[in-house]
């Protein structure tokens, strides 16, 4: 069996223009669509584009080589990122930005995309105990017998409430959420939860569930652009 391991992390997109039916200008921070700004490359004296292209192709689904982006939500294999699908209107609305969204950036074009100063880390809007792991997708693409198929896990924020083998009851912090939500996890299975590095009640930190399971459990992914509340769920997705 052959995996490929892709990690996506996600980001709010504003979007600024539709160049064709896939590709697009986007700005990454709600700063930069609302005051058109340009950046200062201090090496070069020069001002650089302040808004990101983005081909809506160069996800695992297209696999067209170079991949960039999860895939969009209503997508054969369902990612998380929701721009793109039918265009919304590119002109910007009363609070001064273009037409919203939220995308899945593959994690060494979100490293360069904040290094440009193009996206900020953490979002603008982000809670004072918000962690980088509510943010973050986990793909993994197996072929076996030239089959692919396909295992998705999540990030939430979680603590390590009781410890029994390898059945383990944790608090949940979805990204928003007021309160925290109980759940029962088999550590051991991988249809549950991706490997994780809990040992002692009273442990904190990033607990990556898989799509599924995390829908049956009902839990949301975050909302993008960060705002009140959760988002919506997860993708039907039993993979």
């Amino acid at each position: 069996m052959a995996t490929t391991h892709y990690t996506f992390y996600g980001c709010p997109a504003y979007l600024k223009q539709v160049l064709d039916r896939y590709v697009c200008e986007v700005w990454l921070s709600k700063t930069l669509a609302t005051n058109y700004t340009k950046l200062l490359d201090p090496s070069l004296a020069t001002e650089r584009p302040a808004f990101t292209v983005i081909d809506l192709r160069s996800t695992p689904l297209f696999n067209n080589g170079t991949v960039v982006v999860d895939d969009y939500i209503a997508s054969k294999e369902p990612g998380l990122t929701n721009l793109g699908g039918e265009w919304p209107n590119s002109s910007r609305d009363s609070d001064g930005h273009a037409a919203e969204a939220g995308v899945y950036l593959i994690d060494t074009f979100w490293d360069n995309e904040v290094k440009a100063g193009r996206l900020q880390r953490p979002p603008a809007d982000a809670a004072p105990n918000f962690k980088a792991h509510q943010l973050q997708s986990r793909l993994y693409v197996d072929l076996i017998n030239n089959q692919r198929t396909t295992r998705r896990y999540f990030g939430f924020h979680a603590r390590l409430k009781i410890k029994s083998g390898s059945i383990a009851a944790f608090e949940v912090f979805p990204l928003g959420a007021i309160t925290p939500q109980q759940i029962w996890v088999d550590l051991s299975s991988r249809d549950q939860c991706d490997v994780t590095n809990f040992n002692n009640p009273g442990d904190e930190g990033e607990l990556f569930l898989r799509w599924s399971f995390a829908q049956d459990a009902g839990l949301k992914g975050p909302k993008l652009p960060i705002g009140l509340g959760e988002g919506a769920g997860f993708p039907f997705v039993k993979g």
